[in-house]
This record gives C-alpha cells, sequence and structure tokens, in this order.
C-alpha cells in the first residue's frame, strides 16, 4: 500500500494519529499476501459459499473490518452489525462486505502454515506458531516506527480472556483477574506473552530474561530503564550496564548481594537514607512507612 504521509509522520504515531495511517504503518500488504495464502490453503474442502480471498477483502476502504470494530459501538453479537435495523446496524461493515463472506473469512482465516509447525518437544517448537508473524510484524514495526523515550519501565500486565487456553492465567487480587500475562516494556507517559512454566524464558532467574529480552532493542542508547523487585537481581544489573543500558530497582533485602551494613538501618525519620556503592553499583535504603531498598547503576 503506497503511504502518502510525510517522512515527520512515518517517524512516530502520535496521538490522536489518523487511524488509517495507523492500519497503513501496523499491517503491510506482504502480510496480507501471506494470510491471503494462509485463508486460501486452509479452505481446500469444498464449501459452496466459500471463493478465493482477495485484497479488496482485506483492505476494504484500506482497513480491516475486524480492526474497524473496536473503534464502533460494541454490539453483542457480530452478526448484529448487518443488522437491517438502522438504529443498529452499521452501514460501514455493509459496504465493505456481506455478513456471509465476512463470517466465511474468519472461519478460514490463517496467519501462519500449520504443517510448518516444529512437533512439541523440539527446540524449534513455538506455542505461538498460529500467529507468530502477526505477532514479529507488529513488533517490527512498533519498533520502526516508535521512538523510545530515555526512562523504560518493565512490568507485567494482563489481557482480559475468559475463554480455554492452557496459558491463562488466574490473579484474584488484580483488576483483571482471568486473562493472558504479557511482559511489558513502557514508558512513563511492548509485549511478550507469558506461556506459563513450559515457557522457554522460564528458570531461576525468569525476570532476568524477561529484562533483558524486552531492552535488547535499547542497546548503547543510554537508556534508563526502572522495575521492581520481581526482576532485579545484582546479575541483570551489571549485565544491563554492560551494553548501555543503566538499571533501577526495588529489592528484598534478605537477597543475595545486598550489603548486611544495610540490612538493619539506622533510620529514625521517614526520608532518612543510607548508601553504599561498589564500581558503579548503588545500594540504597530509604525509610518510608518502612525501609525501601533499591539497587540502581550510575554512570
Amino acid at each position: 500500500m503506497e503511504n502518502s504521509s510525510s517522512d515527520d509522520d512515518s517517524d512516530t504515531l502520535s496521538e490522536g494519529s489518523d487511524l488509517q495511517l495507523y492500519s497503513e504503518h501496523e499491517f503491510s500488504s506482504d502480510t496480507d499476501s501471506d494470510d491471503d495464502t494462509q485463508q486460501t490453503e486452509s479452505s481446500m474442502e469444498p464449501d459452496s459459499q466459500q471463493t478465493e480471498a482477495t485484497d479488496d477483502d482485506f483492505w476494504s476502504y484500506d482497513l480491516h473490518p475486524v480492526d474497524i470494530a473496536p473503534f464502533t459501538e460494541q454490539l453483542p453479537r457480530i452478526d448484529m452489525y448487518w443488522s437491517e435495523n438502522p438504529f443498529v446496524g452499521n452501514e460501514g461493515f455493509k459496504k465493505c462486505m456481506t455478513r456471509t463472506r465476512f463470517e466465511k473469512l474468519l472461519q478460514y482465516l490463517h496467519i501462519n502454515d500449520n504443517q510448518a509447525q516444529a512437533p512439541a518437544g523440539s527446540p524449534n517448537y513455538d506455542r505461538l506458531h498460529k500467529i507468530r508473524p502477526l505477532i514479529d510484524m507488529t513488533r517490527g514495526n512498533f519498533q520502526k516506527f516508535y521512538k523510545p523515550g530515555k526512562c523504560q519501565s518493565i512490568d507485567e500486565g494482563m489481557i482480559r480472556y475468559k475463554g480455554h487456553y492452557y496459558a491463562q492465567q488466574y490473579t484474584p487480587g488484580k483488576p483483571i483477574k482471568r486473562g493472558l500475562k504479557i511482559w511489558m516494556r513502557c514508558e512513563p507517559n511492548g509485549y511478550t506473552v507469558y506461556l506459563g512454566k513450559h515457557d522457554s524464558m522460564c528458570g531461576p532467574s525468569l525476570g532476568e530474561r524477561v529484562v533483558k529480552h524486552l531492552c535488547k532493542p535499547l542497546k548503547w542508547k543510554g537508556h534508563h530503564v526502572f522495575f521492581d523487585r520481581y526482576f532485579t537481581s545484582i546479575p541483570l544489573l551489571q549485565t544491563l550496564e554492560s551494553y548501555g543500558v543503566y538499571g533501577c530497582g526495588t529489592i528484598m533485602a534478605n537477597r543475595k548481594g545486598f550489603p548486611s551494613q544495610l540490612k538493619s538501618p539506622h533510620l529514625p525519620e521517614r526520608g532518612d537514607a543510607e548508601q553504599m556503592q561498589h564500581n558503579n553499583l548503588v545500594a540504597t535504603v530509604w525509610n518510608d512507612a518502612k525501609p525501601v531498598c533499591s539497587f540502581y547503576v550510575v554512570k
């Protein structure tokens, strides 16, 4: 698809950017061709209502119908967007394609070739194989067009999901109790899906692996990355420093490597603090309602 935006527009997707511009950045014609091929290959069984998918099907008015739905009035059922009731139906959807055509595209839509998936248990087995091209393409375009700020934060989040999937998490104390966990690198102002104990990033240092994975694009750019005690460790801070990323995170006082002199500090007043430094690594304990310990790297 030809992009008529200026060079400045293509460098960043600012708040309030046109929906069509966003869609053009996020989805490329190459992805459409792959979707078209997989959709056609997956529909080899006889079906009187199925015909070969075309680019026009996926790019009606330069937008995927599936993408438009979140930006319109939400209806209880998909078929209601094609309702003849003028107070319910969506005229834009009706002009894009018929309801039957839309349902058939959803029925046969494939992002990746199932025959190419590595067998379970093999080193190359990917639990997200079915949508891997979409994830890689989306992440690549985000990194291409979005310029991260100096300060970054690592945290976890949840995508609300109530279906049946083995990687679904249940966290009763969180606002979103059921869903898919993702690791995120955020600004004060990306995602990696957590697939449970079989995830390739699992292990004794899961938090460390997550941070290093998310910070790969930040090497030697002078970024400052913040995280909580789930992720913080001395080896992680040293690794980040080795490729020009300055880390800072809270830590439990009983963690390996935390100075014993700071484990029982004398901090009578709120706001009092003590520090110890070894090379570029600084350990700090600060008195809030209770002592808060942290590690960070200085230049």
